[in-house]
């Protein structure tokens, strides 16, 4: 589909980025980040404007299929860009881009400097023990006792 041929209620509210290809979409964006319209005016229902386009140029999605973003960008309505899979297709890209490489302080995120913890709700999170080992040095330093106090029953 060229952008020419997107109704023009529509094409107003897209900036066409040239380097990625994306159609970056101007007007209201729910949330997460996704483009949004009502058709029918104020009341009339919400529609994301990337399966709307999708659905323009391709048909109906089937049941139990949703509409990927393959440049990522949850604010791109070129249908080029989207192709439909199933939810868990879709989470197990998502997961894999967002994989992270280093802790928010920059050391590494391996296996050798995770700590793993479960809360008292039976959640289970992470840390760096780089980050941690830190965190304790600093706090040693503010108050040497408060290790001493830590460690009598």
């Amino acid at each position: 589909m060229m952008l020419s041929e997107v109704p023009p209620s529509i094409r107003d509210r897209i900036e066409p980025e040239p380097n990625s290809g994306c159609w970056i979409w101007t007007g209201y964006l729910i949330t997460d980040g996704y483009a949004r319209i009502r058709q029918g005016g104020r009341k009339g229902p919400q529609l994301l404007v990337h399966r709307y386009l999708y659905e323009l140029e391709h048909g109906p999605i089937r049941a139990g299929l949703v509409s990927d973003h393959l440049c990522r960008t949850t604010c791109c309505v070129n249908p080029a860009h989207i192709e439909v899979v199933t939810d868990l297709e879709n989470c197990r890209r998502g997961l894999k881009v967002s994989l992270k490489t280093t802790c928010k302080h920059g050391h590494p995120w391996v296996p050798e400097n995770m700590l793993i913890r479960k809360r008292k709700s039976g959640e289970i999170y992470h840390l760096c023990r780089e980050c941690k080992r830190i965190a304790s040095a600093i706090r040693y330093a503010k108050d040497p006792a408060y290790w001493q106090r830590r460690r009598l029953p």
